[in-house]
């Protein structure tokens, strides 16, 4: 449980060095984050962790994990737009558990539930 925490938590490392390198305009800034996770070795890789590619990825095993960090990285020489986008419709985005709660909570409520100003 605590080595899927950590690699956890190395993964949102990763992804927050990823967007701060992309949104500061630093693209080529990025592979070498991406290399330097893989030869952590494939137990430490943050995308290829079990926790990362549950629920996450669509990825049923570790060769379906492999294909799509390729693919990323791919992406990422290439646009890193393109990275970007395919990351976040794959569901990766940083988000506080707490938040994601209250916003889920708040989609099943309406908002006629919160009175209005008078």
């Amino acid at each position: 449980m605590l080595d899927e925490i950590i690699d956890y938590v190395k993964f949102l490392q990763l992804q927050v060095k990823v967007l701060s390198m992309s949104r500061l305009g630093a693209p080529g800034a990025v592979l070498p984050l991406l290399a330097e996770s893989q030869t952590e070795g494939r137990s430490n890789s943050p995308l290829s962790s079990p926790t990362a590619s549950q629920g996450l990825l669509d990825a049923a095993g570790p060769e379906d994990s492999l294909v799509f960090e390729q693919e990323v990285i791919k992406l990422m020489e290439t646009s890193i737009t393109n990275a970007m986008q395919y990351l976040q419709n794959k569901g990766l985005c940083l988000m506080p558990i707490a938040l994601a709660s209250a916003i889920s909570n708040q989609k099943g409520t309406s908002a006629a539930a919160i009175p209005p100003e008078r």
